[in-house]
């Protein structure tokens, strides 16, 4: 069996690839061959091209890797005609689509638009109804605001003003934080990665107003890359990835990225090995090339380092856990990060909600979110 990954290279987090290809492997017998090719930015044109290859003169009876959700209709006419099975791994900051359901296709993914909904959702709840929010201008920060547009019109938030944070312009970080302190409000919301996270959190560090009203933000403002580098105290995110209590899968891929590659386990190591689980569960059930995995998964619960993985057959994606954290500073070498404070059940008219999108936001969207 041939595997094709495409596998995106990036500025701020350059072991996307390499990190994603450690995870898979660890779940896949040795006969197994794995074929990478590489996608530069992952646009949708370039992940098209590089499928073509993997699937028309390598001959891959199946493809992965990390494939943002806009190259979903560049992907499918190949998918369909070639009956080439597809695990799409992503950040997961747009919403699925109904139409673009496919036997031959699951995704597997962060949750980041449906986290965006519901930190907004418990920061409306927890800290009051009027807020700003300080959005990046990459960073796929359209539906990220859209999402949280749609908790606040179901649990009655008020969006004070925007701010779309552009720093490559010669704005000063610290005149957009100026502008959506100007007003009393209740929280923040906002939403960075890669450098633009760092950026944001090294002007945060010590900003007067940020004390007195509290931020909350898309998971990867919190990641543990950019707490590394800079961090405040009492920024909350939800996140889909980071908890580990108890898990013996997750303490396993824990070891082999600290004893092989000498570093932390990162989102893109999970989704990895998430793909393996999935792929090793098809071959399990007598999956056999050129035929669809869809109703192979029905049913499913995989054991990923996220905890339990139900198999969604409504969209061909899996349920997720959500848990909410704040930042704090660990005493040790000035360092933050993330402290558990509860975890978070959607209740069925969120996920309605969730489900019911019928369009992607328009807007920039940057593939892989700049990371």
């Amino acid at each position: 069996m041939k595997i094709g990954i495409l596998s995106p290279a990036s500025g701020f987090y350059p072991y996307i690839g390499v990190d994603f290809y450690e995870g898979l492997k660890l779940n896949l017998p040795p006969e197994v061959v794995l074929i990478e090719e590489e996608t530069n930015t992952a646009s949708p044109t370039e992940i098209q091209v590089a499928a073509r290859k993997l699937i028309l003169k390598d001959n891959v009876d199946l493809i992965t890797g990390w494939i943002g959700y806009k190259s979903i209709t560049a992907l499918l006419p190949l998918i369909q005609q070639t009956k080439t099975p597809l695990i799409m791994c992503n950040a997961g900051a747009m919403p699925l689509i109904r139409m673009d359901k496919n036997p031959y296709v699951v995704h597997c993914s962060l949750k980041l638009f449906d986290v965006s909904y519901l930190i907004t959702k418990w920061a409306v709840k927890n800290f009051g109804q009027e807020y700003s929010r300080l959005v990046s201008f990459f960073d796929a920060g359209y539906p990220f605001s859209y999402a949280a547009s749609l908790a606040s019109n179901k649990y009655k938030g008020r969006i004070n003003q925007t701010e779309i944070v552009r720093n490559d312009n010669g704005t000063e970080i610290r005149s957009y934080l100026d502008k959506v302190f100007e007003k009393e409000v209740s929280f923040i919301f906002s939403s960075f990665s890669g450098w633009d996270a760092v950026e944001m959190m090294k002007s945060l560090d010590n900003y007067p107003g940020l004390p007195d009203t509290p931020f909350v933000s898309v998971s990867m403002f919190t990641d543990h890359q950019v707490l590394d580098q800079a961090g405040v105290e009492n920024i909350y995110s939800i996140n889909t990835w980071m908890h580990n209590s108890n898990n013996i899968v997750r303490e396993k891929l824990e070891g082999h990225f600290k004893n092989t590659l000498h570093r932390n386990l990162s989102p893109f190591g999970i989704l990895g090995y998430e793909s393996g689980l999935i792929i090793m569960h098809c071959l399990n059930n007598n999956w056999k090339p050129k035929t669809e995995i869809e109703s192979l998964l029905t049913n499913s619960d995989l054991n990923s380092p996220r905890g339990s993985m139900k198999f969604n057959p409504a969209f061909n994606n899996f349920f997720s856990h959500y848990f909410l954290y704040r930042t704090m500073h660990a005493g040790v070498n000035g360092c933050y990060r993330n402290a558990l404070v509860e975890e978070i059940i959607p209740e069925q008219e969120d996920e309605r909600i969730l489900d019911s999108v019928e369009e992607e936001s328009s807007g920039w969207l940057n593939t892989y979110l700049c990371v």
